[in-house]
């Protein structure tokens, strides 16, 4: 055994006298000795293993409130349907189809410009109306989803012409 000093590092260590000169030269190149591959590969181990129990909870909990608030959304985003006039007219409420309407109406309103629209056009497009007046007409469109919420489809009109259309709820 002899002591082998590194005056670059200042390091000195105890090797059987062969084995010194490849640890110098190991060293002084800027590698690692086998051994301490071994010791890192524990350490990176122990840092994943508390990273994952800290990021779980974390990455969970975020899960959850993406759930908690989008997923109506994200349902409704799934249940839309193409719009069908002939559907849209010849509905009727019913358990089956309680929300037919509710999933065309992004469809309908993508694929219409209704602003200057005629009251005869959009009849021809809608059908009768289920309420109107001189200023306004609306069309029901159901319960959505399983709720209780129910809406109707409101086109404001002047001169015979739509000015403006919203849902109004409830």
């Amino acid at each position: 055994m002899i002591t082998a000093g590194l005056p670059v590092t200042g390091l000195a260590f105890k090797v059987p006298e062969p084995y010194a000169v490849k640890v110098a030269r190991t060293v002084l190149r800027g590698r690692k000795l086998p051994g301490w591959a071994t010791l890192e590969k524990k350490k990176m181990k122990k840092k994943t293993i508390v990273t994952l129990l800290i990021a779980s909870p974390i990455i969970g909990f975020i899960a959850f409130i993406g759930i908690l608030f989008f997923g109506p959304n994200i349902s409704d985003f799934i249940d839309r349907t193409e719009f069908n006039s002939y559907k849209w007219k010849n509905w009727e409420q019913t358990t089956e189809e309680p929300s037919l309407r509710w999933h065309m109406i992004h469809d309908l309103e993508s694929k219409y410009e209704f602003k200057g629209m005629t009251i005869n056009k959009l009849k021809e497009l809608l059908g009768e109306p289920e309420n109107k007046s001189e200023t306004e007409v609306s069309y029901f469109l159901g319960m959505y989803q399983h709720s209780i919420d129910t809406a109707t489809l409101v086109f404001e009109l002047k001169s015979g012409k739509v000015i403006h259309f919203y849902v109004r709820h409830g």
